[in-house]
């Protein structure tokens, strides 16, 4: 893996605050146009995420020791933090508090969600975990015969013959694997980063945005080549932006939040959930939801921040996340 700049950290940082941001349950006044900012959001930012994912996944390292850090640093978080989620919810929907997912209401409904069909922001983590190791298999497999160039382009191929049978059984998404490979087909094309001109960028993401708003192009259709293009385009011009303001404070900030979007990934849902009893505090204050919306995301992030340096303090991180410390203020390269 390539030395990184703060930008891919600045990138991955925008699109968990907007992820968080997509989670809350809006209220008020303004719910409507809430939603259609949410609608704008998710055009983008978990495809921006896959392509980041995909990119900075190595084809060389230790296969073995790269599958065991997956399942000991993603698999295990995963699978702690989504069972205390639907415990949660369940616990909420029995105190008739209404959540946007719903419960499992039988045992095989509950294991059902956790190792085939999660929910909330979870899928992005179970994605991961079945795309990786998909591909790690397939470099295993094809390595015992060659360790050249050719057999990497075999086992990826394998791996996405693997991935498209597991969507036919709705265990990953056919965009989602094709967002992550696409990211390591860019990082084969632009290894030193993906970034253009920023004026180049800009000027690229603004006439396709025009097409979306002249009917030309579609970036709202659902995994059509105008999404695929459009989340390339943004790539670049985010990577290529915060490249220019490396030393900015929102630069800085949204590096930082992006180093640590693995607590933010796991402990988000449950803060949301937690504060949804304050709704109608935050329509005295302000009718048209959009303090709500914009509190709850960020109390929802310093919170997630904060259960990290608890982690850390307590010294139970390394049995969690099989690190010795999750919280990060520091770049990690690498």
């Amino acid at each position: 893996m390539i030395n990184r700049d703060n930008s891919p950290d600045a990138i991955k940082g925008m699109c968990i605050l907007l992820m968080v941001f997509g989670h809350v349950s809006y209220i008020g006044s303004f719910t409507s146009s809430l939603y259609t900012v949410k609608a704008f959001i998710y055009t983008f930012h978990m495809p921006l995420f896959l392509i980041l994912s995909g990119y900075f996944f190595s084809f060389n390292a230790n296969i073995q020791n790269s599958a065991l850090k997956i399942l000991k640093r993603i698999a295990l978080p995963y699978l702690i933090f989504i069972f205390l989620y639907l415990v949660g919810l369940i616990l909420v929907q029995y105190l008739g508090i209404k959540t946007t997912n719903v419960a499992p209401k039988t045992i095989s409904e509950f294991i059902r969600i956790i190792f085939l069909n999660p929910i909330g922001g979870y899928w992005f983590l179970h994605s991961l975990i079945v795309i990786q190791l998909s591909i790690l298999f397939s470099r295993y497999v094809t390595a015992r015969f060659s360790s050249d160039t050719k057999s990497i382009a075999i086992a990826l191929l394998i791996s996405i013959f693997i991935l498209l049978i597991m969507t036919k059984f709705g265990v990953v998404t056919f965009r989602t694997v094709t967002y992550f490979i696409l990211g390591i087909i860019v990082k084969q094309l632009y290894p030193d980063g993906f970034s253009f001109p920023f004026k180049l960028s800009l000027l690229l993401v603004v006439l396709f945005y025009l097409g979306n708003t002249f009917w030309l192009i579609d970036i709202y259709n659902l995994f059509s080549a105008s999404e695929v293009i459009w989340c390339l385009l943004l790539t670049s011009f985010f990577w290529s932006l915060f490249i220019i303001f490396k030393d900015n404070y929102v630069t800085n900030l949204m590096a930082y939040l992006g180093r640590n979007t693995l607590i933010i990934l796991v402990l988000h849902a449950l803060f949301i959930v937690v504060m949804k009893p304050l709704n109608n505090l935050f329509l005295v204050l302000d009718a048209t939801g959009i303090m709500q919306s914009l509190i709850v995301t960020v109390i929802t992030l310093v919170l997630c921040l904060f259960s990290a340096r608890v982690f850390d303090y307590l010294n139970i991180t390394r049995f969690i996340f099989n690190v010795e410390n999750i919280y990060s203020k520091q770049d990690r390269t690498g």
